[in-house]
């Protein structure tokens, strides 16, 4: 007779359990891969493209035209009647939109702060220095 251990180490889907968890280990020993950075210590070559999409996005301007879309989108919403699912749907996407523009210039209006992490000096985030000291 097999015994229970034997039959457990060649189950497929416990040794890919088995192997997931190795792989997990192994990455989280080594934190140097998970920056977004290349070995110089500059930003990947995509990084340009989104900070000026950040930017674009910032400002009165596409302030007011989030703010027009979230009164629009909960005017719709509320005195919309009977609208068709498709409809709802598009409203709704429109509405999340509007407020994740809306969100960032909000945070600024009442106070925040930019970003969450500031970049120090040595080009690591302040809150992994934080995590490590």
């Amino acid at each position: 007779m097999h015994s229970p251990i034997s039959k457990l180490l060649v189950n497929p889907s416990f040794l890919r359990v088995c192997a997931l968890i190795v792989c997990a280990v192994f990455v989280s020993m080594l934190p140097d891969v998970a920056y977004a950075t290349d070995e110089t210590g500059d930003a990947m070559p995509y990084v340009s493209y989104l900070t000026k999409f950040q930017k674009t996005l910032e400002g009165p301007v596409p302030f007011a035209i989030s703010l027009v879309g979230i009164v629009g989108c909960g005017a719709m919403l509320i005195f919309g009647g009977e609208i068709s699912g498709f409809l709802r749907t598009m409203v709704f996407l429109v509405l999340v939109i509007a407020v994740i523009v809306q969100a960032g210039s909000m945070v600024r209006f009442l106070g925040g702060k930019e970003s969450i992490t500031s970049h120090e000096p040595s080009g690591v985030p302040a809150t992994i220095l934080r995590h490590v000291a």
